[in-house]
Protein backbone atom coordinates (compact mmCIF):
# COMPACT_ATOMS: atom_id res chain seq x y z
CA UNK A 1 0.00 0.00 0.00
CA UNK A 2 1.13 3.40 -0.57
CA UNK A 3 1.86 5.86 2.09
CA UNK A 4 0.58 9.38 1.73
CA UNK A 5 2.36 12.20 2.68
CA UNK A 6 2.95 13.47 6.27
CA UNK A 7 -0.63 15.22 7.41
CA UNK A 8 1.04 17.72 9.50
CA UNK A 9 4.34 18.68 7.29
CA UNK A 10 3.82 17.26 3.98
CA UNK A 11 7.09 15.77 3.36
CA UNK A 12 7.40 12.24 2.15
CA UNK A 13 6.80 9.44 4.52
CA UNK A 14 9.07 6.34 4.28
CA UNK A 15 8.65 2.76 5.74
CA UNK A 16 11.55 2.51 8.75
CA UNK A 17 12.84 -1.14 9.08
CA UNK A 18 13.75 -0.67 12.71
CA UNK A 19 10.46 -0.35 14.29
CA UNK A 20 8.55 -1.83 11.34
CA UNK A 21 6.55 1.90 10.80
CA UNK A 22 5.86 4.55 9.05
CA UNK A 23 8.79 8.16 9.46
CA UNK A 24 8.27 11.23 8.13
CA UNK A 25 12.19 12.68 8.51
CA UNK A 26 11.13 16.04 8.25
CA UNK A 27 9.22 16.57 11.71
CA UNK A 28 9.32 12.80 13.01
CA UNK A 29 5.65 11.96 13.15
CA UNK A 30 5.63 8.15 13.36
CA UNK A 31 2.82 6.51 11.42
CA UNK A 32 1.24 3.02 10.10
CA UNK A 33 2.63 -0.27 11.34
CA UNK A 34 0.26 -2.32 8.98
CA UNK A 35 -2.56 -1.81 6.36
CA UNK A 36 -5.41 -0.36 8.80
CA UNK A 37 -3.35 1.77 10.31
CA UNK A 38 -2.04 2.41 6.55
CA UNK A 39 -5.21 3.45 5.59
CA UNK A 40 -6.62 5.45 7.90
CA UNK A 41 -3.19 7.44 7.67
CA UNK A 42 -3.67 8.15 3.85
CA UNK A 43 -7.13 9.07 4.41
CA UNK A 44 -6.55 11.63 6.90
CA UNK A 45 -3.29 12.51 5.11
CA UNK A 46 -5.89 13.45 2.08
CA UNK A 47 -8.07 15.52 4.55
CA UNK A 48 -5.30 17.38 5.42
CA UNK A 49 -4.39 18.51 1.73
CA UNK A 50 -8.00 19.03 0.74
CA UNK A 51 -8.68 21.12 3.21
CA UNK A 52 -5.72 23.18 3.02
CA UNK A 53 -6.61 23.47 -0.52
CA UNK A 54 -10.31 25.42 0.29
CA UNK A 55 -8.46 27.47 2.70
CA UNK A 56 -5.94 28.16 0.27
CA UNK A 57 -8.96 29.32 -2.61
CA UNK A 58 -10.74 31.03 -0.14
CA UNK A 59 -8.04 33.09 1.12
CA UNK A 60 -7.09 33.96 -2.33
CA UNK A 61 -10.70 34.89 -2.86
CA UNK A 62 -11.04 37.05 0.11
CA UNK A 63 -7.82 38.77 -0.54
CA UNK A 64 -8.44 39.51 -4.72
CA UNK A 65 -12.37 41.11 -3.13
CA UNK A 66 -14.20 38.28 -5.75
CA UNK A 67 -15.51 36.13 -3.11
CA UNK A 68 -18.55 34.93 -4.91
CA UNK A 69 -18.55 37.53 -7.77
CA UNK A 70 -16.51 35.38 -10.04
CA UNK A 71 -18.11 31.84 -11.27
CA UNK A 72 -14.24 30.73 -11.23
CA UNK A 73 -13.67 31.33 -7.62
CA UNK A 74 -16.92 29.83 -7.10
CA UNK A 75 -16.68 26.80 -8.79
CA UNK A 76 -13.24 26.14 -7.71
CA UNK A 77 -14.53 26.17 -4.15
CA UNK A 78 -16.74 23.90 -4.64
CA UNK A 79 -14.58 21.34 -6.06
CA UNK A 80 -12.58 22.11 -2.96
CA UNK A 81 -15.26 21.30 -0.91
CA UNK A 82 -16.02 17.98 -2.98
CA UNK A 83 -12.37 17.34 -2.23
CA UNK A 84 -12.88 17.63 1.42
CA UNK A 85 -16.10 15.47 1.95
CA UNK A 86 -14.74 12.91 -0.41
CA UNK A 87 -11.20 12.65 1.66
CA UNK A 88 -13.51 12.58 4.76
CA UNK A 89 -15.91 9.65 3.04
CA UNK A 90 -12.78 7.49 2.48
CA UNK A 91 -13.18 8.07 -1.41
CA UNK A 92 -10.48 9.15 -4.01
CA UNK A 93 -6.85 8.18 -3.69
Amino acid sequence: MKIEPCPFCGSEVRFDLGDLSARCESCFYTGPTDDNEAAAHNRLSRIVRAAEEYHRIRSLSLMSGHLYNDPLDRQAERRAIRAIFDAVEGGVE
